[in-house]
């Protein structure tokens, strides 16, 4: 496989994109399945929903490309966003990076830190003061990548089912 190159996503990658988002979500589903939903389907929404945010000034999509014999193949991408003030989380405006994901053949080549490094770039030149992104619990390795580009914890999030509260007993 040749180098890792990141360019701006193109309506027509739509559907690897779509392939590639549903893999991710799958992912997350697999590592707490009630947090994260996964459904039949998943392909072609992903790649409807990134093809309309290819539209959106707000919206930053990259992929991950690698060449070989004058032919190009997806192998990542990633998706973020401008977002204003948010008085529920109490964040000022910012870029959010929503996904990252790279091809099992692609991975431990830097193609991760290529994209999350244009994301926060383009992020940043679009306006963002700050960038933040949420990562599985259970993905050490994309938290350590995170935290070893600079990025620093700021909230965990943490979920249950009503039904399982343990409570004192005095109500």
């Amino acid at each position: 496989m040749s180098e890792i190159e990141i360019r701006r996503a193109r309506p027509e990658d739509a559907p690897a994109l779509g392939r590639m988002g549903a893999t991710l979500a799958r992912l997350h589903n697999r590592m707490d399945s009630r947090r994260f939903f996964a459904s039949p389907g998943m392909e072609e929404g992903y790649a409807s929903w990134l093809a309309r945010e290819l539209a959106s000034r707000k919206a930053v999509v990259l992929a991950a490309v690698a060449r070989s014999r004058g032919r190009e193949q997806l192998v990542g991408y990633a998706y973020g966003r401008l977002e204003g003030r948010d008085w529920n989380t109490l964040r000022d405006p910012c870029g959010v990076g929503v996904d990252l994901y790279v091809a099992p053949r692609a991975r431990r080549r830097g193609a991760g830190r290529l994209l999350l490094e244009a994301l926060v770039r383009e992020l940043g030149r679009r306006g963002a003061p700050q960038v933040v992104i949420q990562v599985a619990a259970r993905n050490g390795r994309a938290l350590a990548m995170f935290e070893g580009m600079g990025f620093r914890r700021t909230v965990v999030e943490l979920a249950i089912d009503p039904a399982e509260l343990r409570t004192s007993g005095a109500e």
